[in-house]
Formats: C-alpha cells, sequence, structure tokens
C-alpha cells in the first residue's frame, strides 16, 4: 500500500504538472489570439484609412478633370478671341492706313490753300497798298 500512495502522489504531481503545462500553453495561446485580433484591428482600421483615401484621391481626380476641361474650354474661347482681335486689328490697320493716306493728302490740301492765302493775301496787300496810293494821288490832285 506504501507504494501505491507514493504511485499516487507521483500521478498527483504528474497530473499537476501535466496541468500546469496545458495552462501556460493556454496562456501563451491566448496571448498569441489577442496579438492576432489586435493586428486584425489594426490591418482593419489601415484598411479603412486606405479606402478613404482611394475615395478622396478618386473625388480630387475628378475635380482636376473638370478644372482641366474647364481650362480647356477657357483656352478655345481665348483662342476665339484672339484671332477676333487679330482679325480687328487687321481692320483697323487697313482704316488706319487709309485714314493716314487721307490725312496726308488733306495736309497737302490744307498746305496748298495756305500756300493759296498767302499769294492771294500778298496780292491784296500789294493791290491796296496800290489802292491806298492812287486814293493818295486823287486827294492831292483832288485839292489842286
Amino acid at each position: 500500500m506504501k507504494v501505491l500512495s507514493i504511485l499516487n502522489a507521483a500521478g498527483c504531481v504528474f497530473l499537476v504538472g501535466f496541468i500546469f503545462i496545458q495552462w501556460h500553453d493556454g496562456q501563451k495561446l491566448d496571448k498569441a489570439l489577442r496579438a492576432a485580433r489586435l493586428s486584425e484591428r489594426n490591418v482593419q482600421n489601415e484598411k479603412v484609412l486606405v479606402e478613404q483615401r482611394v475615395v478622396q484621391m478618386q473625388v480630387d481626380i475628378d475635380t482636376l478633370k473638370g478644372s482641366i476641361e474647364s481650362l480647356k474650354a477657357g483656352e478655345e474661347m481665348m483662342k476665339k478671341e484672339i484671332e477676333a482681335g487679330k482679325e480687328l486689328a487687321h481692320h483697323q490697320h487697313t482704316g488706319l492706313s487709309f485714314a493716314a493716306a487721307h490725312l496726308t493728302a488733306l495736309d497737302q490740301a490744307v498746305t496748298d490753300r495756305n500756300a493759296k492765302i498767302t499769294e492771294l493775301n500778298s496780292s491784296l496787300i500789294a493791290t491796296r497798298k496800290r489802292l491806298d496810293d492812287a486814293i493818295t494821288e486823287l486827294k492831292k490832285a483832288g485839292a489842286r
């Protein structure tokens, strides 16, 4: 019986050791499970953040596409305005050239008229002087 008690005590010690080892392994697995769950949560959070960034980038891309289209439309409008401005400038240049030629002709006509007026004025002064001389001669002749 003594041997049986020793065997029973040895079996109890063995069972306690086995239970302790099982408990210790369970604790390791529990820690590993918690770490895996934490890692999974972190991955899920990162996934959500990445998805949000993707959505935001898509919105930014759409906004940029709209801006580019708007800029292209503005560019086309500016090209049309520039072309219209060139055409207007050409017409104005043609009109200005015509006006300059006309102005030159008018200037020449004014110069010719001024020369004619000066000539007529000189002729008028000479005629007036002769008339004044004639009047003076008549007064002298009438006084005699």
